[in-house]
């Protein structure tokens, strides 16, 4: 039968490890390079499970359960449409139709499935219409800890990562009385995902 396994489970299993492909001609995708600047350097293919057992509580963990226990609701509460919006609000699209896929592709829509700057501007407009009322000083730390929650929840994409640092920057000058300087948030942002 299908193995199921938990978020944070500690497996052993016997597996052959491959360096990833680099690009056979021109043009072709380079995966070495591409799963490299994921943190990736090799892959495995296990064929044969030796142990499973839950690993400990941690932060990491209760994200997963957290992600996977959305990722359910989504199923539950809207079964013909979970995977596009699992796609619009967490940027997942393995189990999306390639059909579905394509389409997106074909009307250049295909940023609203990568959770981006699109989310991130959505999310403060919204939790900034909520918080109006509060002081500036707890809109930004709000909003900042959302923004920190969801990229989490996201396993911090770049794209996620760069417009919550631009936009916290930009919040951040109303908090400290500094004047808002967009190239100046974007170095920061830049050094910050540096680091």
């Amino acid at each position: 039968g299908r193995l199921s396994f938990a978020p944070g489970d500690i497996i052993t299993a016997e597996a052959e490890l491959s360096f990833p492909k680099q690009a056979s001609n021109e043009g072709a995708i380079d995966m070495r390079h591409y799963l490299f600047g994921k943190g990736i350097g090799v892959t495995a293919i296990s064929r044969r499970l030796i142990s499973s057992h839950p690993g400990k509580n941690d932060l990491q963990k209760f994200v997963l359960e957290a992600r996977r226990a959305i990722n359910q609701n989504i199923e539950k509460l809207y079964p013909t449409k979970a995977e596009l919006l699992k796609g619009i609000l967490l940027g997942t699209e393995s189990g999306m139709d390639r059909e579905l896929l394509d389409d997106f592709r074909d009307t250049g829509l295909t940023h609203i499935l990568s959770v981006s700057g699109l989310h991130v501007g959505f999310f403060t407009v919204v939790l900034g219409h909520l918080l109006k009322r509060a002081n500036v000083k707890i809109r930004f730390i709000v909003i900042g800890f959302f923004l920190l929650l969801y990229c989490a929840l996201t396993a911090f994409p770049e794209s996620l990562v760069r417009a919550s640092l631009m936009t916290l920057f930009y919040l951040g000058a109303n908090v400290f009385g500094r004047r808002n300087d967009p190239p100046t948030s974007m170095a920061f942002a830049f050094l910050l995902i540096l680091i």
